[in-house]
C-alpha cells in the first residue's frame, strides 16, 4: 500500500517531443492562422491558456497580436472573445483538413 500511494505522488514530466514531429502533427490536425484585436489581450490569452486551448507563434503587430491555433479551439475562442470583447479574424488555414477540402 504504501509503494502505491508513493508512486502516484511523483510528478509526471513533460515530454520533448522533436520539432519536426509536432510540425507535422499540427499539419495534420490543422490549424489557422488568427488575427486579434483587443483592449485587453492579456485577459484573452490567460483565460485561453486557463481553458487549455494552445497557441503558437504568437506575434505583436501594431495593435493586432497574430497567433496560430487549432481548428478544434478556434470555435472555443468565439466564447472567449464575446467575453474579453475582442475582434477575431482568421488570416491563413493551414494543414491536411484544408488541403483534402481544397482539392477534393
Amino acid at each position: 500500500m504504501q509503494i502505491l500511494i508513493s508512486f502516484f505522488k511523483k510528478t509526471i514530466k513533460p515530454i520533448n517531443i522533436p520539432t519536426k514531429y509536432l510540425k507535422i502533427f499540427r499539419y495534420l490536425k490543422g490549424y489557422v492562422e488568427v488575427f486579434i484585436k483587443s483592449e485587453e489581450p492579456e485577459r484573452f490569452f490567460n483565460i485561453c491558456s486557463a481553458k487549455k486551448i494552445e497557441t503558437w507563434n504568437v506575434l505583436v503587430e501594431d495593435k493586432y497580436y497574430r497567433f496560430n491555433i487549432f481548428v478544434d479551439d478556434f470555435y472555443k475562442i468565439k466564447e472567449i472573445a464575446k467575453k474579453t470583447k475582442t475582434k477575431v479574424r482568421i488570416r491563413k488555414k493551414k494543414g491536411y483538413p484544408f488541403f483534402v477540402y481544397k482539392n477534393r
